[in-house]
């Protein structure tokens, strides 16, 4: 979780879960 990409995790708050998983790799 420390490791987000601050504008996607902003943009996905609801979904970070999965884009999160996508951004991070």
């Amino acid at each position: 979780m420390a490791h987000k990409k601050g504008a996607s995790s902003t943009r996905n708050g609801r979904d970070s879960n999965a884009q999160r998983l996508g951004v991070k790799r």
